[in-house]
């Protein structure tokens, strides 16, 4: 079973970026309870798994559902890397936009201040990661934004529906 993980997380991966949720979401669990049970909940396949299904849970606008994941990913990470590591830090960042979904701004706030000092403080000791964030690099590649790719997937979309709308008009 765990030779057949990855594939099938990676099946998921590619549904859930062409924003095919409903076909992504079945796979994504499954890869996440065969991760549990043959990897353990602490490993970091296993927290790759539930960053991978929060994240879909919030394309999905389960905002409830993808708090839980993000917050259970978040513990464990505190606990298995510590709270400087990039990927406690990139796990704090996903709570607190799940938060500032919400409108719960304060605890949003201060989950940032924390990530920030821990980040300071932690800065040598890493090199910055994206992996776990649930955010993209901005057009030249440096600080990440806060807009996930299947918002700026959709965007692009748009625009290029309206710029084919405007030519086709002329």
């Amino acid at each position: 079973l765990p030779d057949t993980l990855p594939p099938i997380s990676n099946l998921g991966l590619l549904l859930l970026a062409k924003g095919d949720l409903a076909a992504a979401e079945p796979l994504l669990r499954e890869a996440l309870e065969g991760r549990r049970e043959t990897l353990g909940p602490r490993h970091p396949d296993t927290l790759h798994s539930l960053h991978n299904l929060g994240g879909l849970l919030r394309a999905k606008g389960e905002p409830a559902a993808a708090e839980l994941l993000a917050r259970e990913a978040l513990e464990a990470k505190r606990e298995t890397l510590g709270d400087r590591h990039p990927g406690t830090l990139a796990s704090i960042s996903n709570l607190s936009t799940l938060l500032m979904d919400k409108g719960d701004i304060d605890a949003a706030e201060q989950l940032q201040r924390e990530a920030r000092a821990s980040a300071s403080a932690g800065a040598a000791e890493h090199d910055w990661t994206a992996e776990d964030e649930w955010t993209t690099p901005n057009d030249d590649g440096n600080a990440p934004s806060t807009q996930s790719q299947l918002q700026r997937k959709e965007q692009q979309r748009k625009q290029q529906d309206a710029a084919g709308r405007s030519s086709s008009a002329a």
